[in-house]
């Protein structure tokens, strides 16, 4: 659930001896090994979904096939599925991977930003310029954008999770919380 805006590699490499880093930790292995499964497990259907859907069988467009060694894979990338002049699909818009330890095109690590979690640790508007580097017109949307984040997943437990499901009242504690800061912070009037 926490978000996708990286930290720039020069920033990382400024930070590597700072005691406090503005980037998320790994996760522990149990739970990459879950993120893992899961991912596995929708590619998986998406991957059968567009060979049924294709006709042929085929997830590739045999047009696009340059080099004649394109085998068929159970990896899909918005660069198989759609022609390159269709820049604006994203595919991880639409499909719900959780991805971690992604890699930049030199195949150093994508470190992402904390700025959802240090607004949580403290919730001050000049930190997240500070300390996560953030630009003073972007910190609005994106801790209201967590926050919905957050709003959206717990409305979700209330339907599907039973009334006293620890799992639905730890999220409502942190949604009210997260919310309660958020407006704080920004000095607004929660609506009721």
């Amino acid at each position: 659930i926490f978000t996708n805006l990286p930290i720039s590699n020069s920033l990382t490499e400024s930070l590597k001896d700072a005691e406090e880093k503005p980037y998320l930790k790994p996760l522990p292995d149990d739970i990459k090994k879950a993120v893992d499964e899961y991912n596995n497990m929708v590619n998986e259907y998406i991957f059968n979904g567009v060979r049924l859907a294709s006709g042929d069988g085929h997830v590739y467009d045999p047009a696009f096939d340059v080099t004649g060694k394109l085998a068929e894979s159970h990896e899909i990338s918005t660069h198989n599925l759609v022609p390159p002049f269709k820049k604006d699909f994203e595919l991880s818009n639409l499909v719900p991977f959780a991805a971690h330890e992604e890699k930049d095109h030199r195949g150093r690590k994508i470190n992402i930003n904390s700025y959802a979690i240090d607004f949580w640790k403290a919730p001050s508007r000049k930190r997240l310029v500070t300390f996560n580097k953030l630009a003073v017109d972007e910190i609005w949307s994106l801790i209201r954008h967590f926050y919905r984040a957050l709003t959206s997943i717990t409305n979700g437990l209330h339907k599907i999770a039973r009334p006293n499901d620890n799992l639905l009242s730890q999220m409502v504690i942190i949604q009210e919380e997260y919310g309660e800061k958020f407006h704080s912070a920004f000095d607004m009037i929660k609506k009721k």
